[in-house]
């Protein structure tokens, strides 16, 4: 028996009726490489985790719908995927699991005995922040822990459960007597980052163990002893003046400088000393005659949820108000970034956070990284929402064009056309011919723009599209689309009918195209098919469209309503002529003259 669809058939099934967005509820249809089929989105899947398990390398994103046999975005794919993914720094590949698997490998091999630069570490790989903090969540990396300094947020390093172990049993292991003596933890261990050294020697609970004792001092974790109290202030004084002049040459030089009260305890018994030491800073700026700078110009911003007593980045005022709109501008692209790659399920919350989690990585100086432990914090997050609030609004506005544009105005027009008619056999064949249309060609049309322009990932807006879908499937006059349509458009709360204004701008818009068809239309009876239907719209409220078996009664419906006897009479004669196989160039330039005429004059009432 032969196949009922040829390939050709096949294929077109396939372009017109586009089958709903797979997602992690429920499975769906996608179409082939060849677009002349389609695949279980649950197949494409399971090749998915095969390639990923099995790649020796890293897999490009753009290489992906070809690799999986595939047609079209891939969002669908990564949103429904139920394993981990892993991306690159710039996250245009994907990490296969054999890879992540070295990654790891060799991250543990280099956390034996020493500290790693995590921001280094990932570079070096190609991986992002997020994406190696993303491995080290798994269970079985609990041991490698990840720490950031305060001082310098922009480093961050990783260290091993083992460092920690070492350092407790290390201070365990000094007998009473030798806390009068003071210690060097540095010099046990000299790889690790002397304010990381710090941390972990603060976190110890021993009877008789004063943890708060233990300082930083050039750059080296030690031990204070009681006895060499005087030798340690005047260390203290020594380093806290070196520090002041640091930070006012930084301050000079860059704009800005972060001041942070290293001393203990940071219960707020050292804030004098700390506010006079920003005082110091400012002072020693604003005594340098050579930068020009006044007190006014200088800026002070608190810094919060630090994990010392107290800190404070100063600014020059031009320098934070180039970081600020750098800030902004990155914040916004962010946004948009992360607004154009949603899955659709997300809440506002979700998006904000998302964009300040990806902030960190694409910030590369760094007085705006710490604008973001400020209160320019709550600033930020406005910008993010106000963003993610215009690219809804634009999304929806959008939405409702393209509805309008292409189906509710559309239906509207035709059905005001088919009102006209008093024909009852041609009204019902208008009926099924525009029902035709419309489940064939416009609805599919529309709903695949719709989801190239991402504009049905809302899961209320998709369900009750997919419902749409299948009330038109089963539809069978113009009537049933109509039905399915106001029940589409009354649950996403859009206009329609649209109002008048619409109407006529997409009728005029309608009946422009209807002339281009016509000027490369080489059939005589298509041209007058057309002219038909050009020149009862002309003469209604409506549109209308026919099968070419009903051109005869379109006419009579024409001399039914028009007072135009003479174009009355050229339409049967041009049809008789063309029945008689006797049409000529002259005839076809009168028509499209015609049609043209006829829609200038539309235009202009």
């Amino acid at each position: 028996m032969a196949a009922i669809f040829a390939s050709p058939d096949m294929a077109a099934l396939v372009a017109a009726f586009a089958p709903p967005s797979p997602t992690k509820e429920q499975s769906s249809l996608v179409r082939s490489k060849s677009g002349d089929h389609l695949v279980d989105s649950h197949i494409v899947l399971k090749q998915l985790r095969t390639l990923l398990e099995t790649s020796p390398s890293r897999i490009r994103l753009s290489d992906l719908p070809s690799r999986l046999g595939i047609n079209g975005k891939i969002d669908w794919l990564l949103a429904c995927y139920d394993a981990p993914v892993y991306y690159s720094r710039a996250g245009q590949s994907l990490l296969s699991y054999p890879e992540v698997d070295r990654i790891l490998e060799d991250l543990l091999d280099q956390s034996n005995d020493n500290v790693i630069d995590a921001t280094s570490f990932a570079t070096g790989l190609d991986i992002s922040d997020v994406t190696l903090r993303d491995l080290l969540s798994q269970d079985r990396y609990g041991s490698i822990h990840w720490w950031q300094d305060v001082e310098s947020p922009a480093k961050q390093y990783l260290y091993r459960e083992d460092l920690a172990s070492a350092v407790d049993h290390c201070i365990r292991s000094f007998a009473p007597a030798q806390w009068a003596e003071g210690k060097d933890l540095s010099q046990r261990f000299p790889s690790a980052p002397a304010r990381l050294l710090l941390d972990l020697a603060k976190q110890l609970d021993i009877d008789g163990y004063p943890a708060r004792k233990w300082e930083v001092l050039k750059d080296r974790t030690v031990f204070a002893a009681e006895q060499h109290g005087a030798d340690l202030e005047s260390d203290l004084a020594e380093a806290r003046k070196a520090e002041r002049q640091r930070c006012a040459d930084e301050l000079r030089h860059h704009g800005f400088t972060r001041v942070v009260n290293t001393a203990s305890p940071p219960d707020g018994a050292n804030t004098k000393d700390f506010l006079a030491m920003i005082e110091k800073v400012k002072e020693l700026l604003l005594t340098d005659s050579t930068n020009g700078h006044r007190p006014a110009d200088l800026v002070e911003i608190p810094l919060v949820d630090v994990g010392v007593g107290s800190a404070c980045v100063l600014a020059v005022q031009a320098s934070l108000d180039e970081a600020s709109e750098g800030l902004r501008l990155i914040v916004l692209q962010e946004a948009a970034r992360i607004w154009h790659a949603r899955e659709g399920n997300e809440g506002s919350p979700k998006l904000r956070a998302l964009t300040l989690r990806c902030l960190v990585d694409e910030l590369t100086t760094e007085l705006p990284k710490l604008l973001l432990q400020s209160s320019h914090l709550s600033t930020v997050e406005s910008i993010i929402d106000n963003k993610l609030e215009h690219l809804q609004a634009q999304d929806d506005s959008r939405y409702q064009s393209l509805l309008t544009e292409r189906l509710l105005a559309p239906l509207t027009l035709y059905a005001a056309g088919m009102a006209t008619v008093k024909d009852e056999t041609l009204k019902q064949h208008l009926e099924e011919f525009l029902g035709d249309h419309f489940r064939r060609a416009v609805v599919p049309s529309l709903t695949a723009a719709l989801q190239d322009e991402r504009l049905i990932l809302d899961r209320s807006r998709r369900k009750d599209h997919e419902k749409f879908q299948h009330s038109i499937a089963d539809a069978k006059t113009c009537f049933d689309i109509s039905s399915a349509v106001t029940k589409l458009a009354r649950k996403q709360k859009l206009p329609y009918p649209p109002n008048n204004t619409a109407l006529q701008i997409i009728k005029s818009q309608t009946l422009r195209s209807t002339l281009k068809t016509m000027r490369k239309l080489p059939r005589a009876s298509d041209i007058l098919q057309n002219l038909v239907w050009v020149l009862l719209a002309c003469a209604t409220n409506g549109l209308y469209m026919s099968a070419g078996k009903d051109t005869t009664r379109m006419i009579r419906q024409y001399q039914a309503i028009s007072d135009d006897v003479e174009t009355a009479m050229k339409l049967s004669t041009w049809r008789d002529a063309l029945k008689a196989d006797k049409g000529d160039a002259e005839m076809v330039r009168e028509m499209r003259s015609m049609a043209e005429e006829a829609v200038d004059r539309a235009d202009q009432v």
